[in-house]
């Protein structure tokens, strides 16, 4: 009989002594990520800054120092001015613009809302909305003097459209 208590107390021991070395590794493992020690994602960026990137002028092709270089005769003149492009943000989500000519670069909704309806006029311009279960955002895109412009519109879901 006492043979029998000690094998179960080892036993039990054996599984307690397993429990807490899977417990050390796991908090461990939570240390090591929360330390950095693991890459972190990329933070992404505000409007703002892809604003600041977007009007960045592009990286020159200058070859690194010792390479020859070439030059070459472009066929047409350069284009004076760089398309402006702009984002701009609602409750609903962000949408991407570029003007000559008007472009819808990129519509992304927020979290909770979904792209229900892009309608790109002939005018150069374009309406995005964008729809949860209680809010619809509708946002009026175009091009004013060379440069993107919003106007947004936000207004209560109504449950009787389905």
């Amino acid at each position: 009989m006492a043979e029998k208590k000690t094998r179960i107390v080892g036993v039990v021991l054996a599984w307690l002594l397993a429990a807490g070395a899977a417990t050390l590794i796991g908090v461990v493992a939570v240390g090591a990520i929360g330390s950095g020690i693991v890459a972190s994602p990329q933070q992404p960026l505000s409007a703002e800054e892809v604003d600041q990137r977007l009007a960045a002028p592009p990286p020159s092709d200058v070859p690194p120092a010792g390479e020859p270089t070439r030059t070459t005769r472009p066929s047409s003149p350069p284009p004076s001015k760089k398309p402006a492009t702009k984002s701009f943000t609602s409750r609903g989500g962000n949408v991407v613009v570029r003007c000559s000519p008007f472009e819808l670069v990129q519509t992304v909704p927020a979290q909770g809302f979904e792209l229900d309806d892009v309608d790109e006029r002939s005018d150069g311009g374009a309406r995005v909305r964008f729809e949860s279960d209680e809010l619809r955002v509708e946002m009026h895109l175009s091009c004013r003097d060379g440069e993107p412009v919003s106007s947004t519109k936000t207004e209560a879901e109504d449950d009787d459209d389905d």
